[in-house]
């Protein structure tokens, strides 16, 4: 079985330049249905630092996902931390509480596959995972990524 998900593609610039972490999160937020708009989720719910530097990217976004420069406080990016916390707060400010987000940021393939099944299948069904693995080289002839450069688990 091959589920591909119906998310809608938001283009992170020309508003973002450094800000392709919250707009995925944003096209998350519209596939499930909800209004959200990539530069609100920046500008109101992403946790940021004053600078690109000295801070710790599990934590905060490091810079203004807005700028790209050669200044202090030009973007420059953050681990899921930062990410997960700006999709709790929008969900509960949207009144939708229901909705968990999980950070499985270094979670083993078991563990994956259980999450995976528990959402789209019945525990005796089988499952892919797909996740973009190193990206390097992988462009076409425009620069855009094949769709379907992708690491693959089946079990």
């Amino acid at each position: 079985m091959y589920i591909k998900l119906p998310v809608p593609q938001i283009l992170q610039n020309p508003e973002l330049p450094n800000g392709c972490e919250i707009t995925s999160c944003c096209e998350v937020l519209r596939f499930l249905g909800f209004p959200a708009d990539k530069c609100d989720l920046a500008d109101n719910y992403l946790p940021q630092s004053k600078a690109w530097y000295g801070t710790d990217p599990n934590l905060l976004y490091m810079g203004n996902p807005r700028l790209d420069g050669d200044t202090p406080d030009t973007g420059y990016y953050c681990f899921a931390g930062p990410v997960i916390r700006a999709a709790r707060k929008y969900l509960a400010d949207a009144g939708h509480p229901e909705y968990q987000v999980t950070d499985l940021t270094g979670a083993q393939e078991e563990t994956l596959i259980l999450e995976l099944k528990k959402v789209f299948l019945n525990e005796n069904e089988s499952v892919t995972a797909a996740a973009e693995v190193d990206m390097t080289g992988q462009t076409d002839e425009n620069g855009s990524f094949p769709e379907r450069v992708r690491a693959e688990i089946t079990v």
